[in-house]
């Protein structure tokens, strides 16, 4: 999911919408492997990369308070 800048400038604002939201899909789910894995580390990083983009979400809150 890595994606440039100059290739995110060409998205359309309902592409950036969609691109954001697999982004938070994607990050979300590897927190809860690594959190199943129990690696607090991995778990905490993939969570706060969902929470700079949605700061309230909800799933990345619970996952990464399920690592303290």
């Amino acid at each position: 999911l890595a994606m440039n800048s100059i290739t995110y400038s060409l998205l359309n604002d309902d592409e950036k919408k969609e691109a954001k939201k697999l982004r938070c899909s994607f990050n979300l789910n590897m927190a809860a492997v690594y959190l199943k894995e129990k690696d607090a580390k991995q778990t905490i990083a993939k969570c706060n990369k969902v929470l700079e983009i949605e700061f309230q979400n909800i799933k990345a809150l619970y996952r990464r308070a399920q690592v303290y």
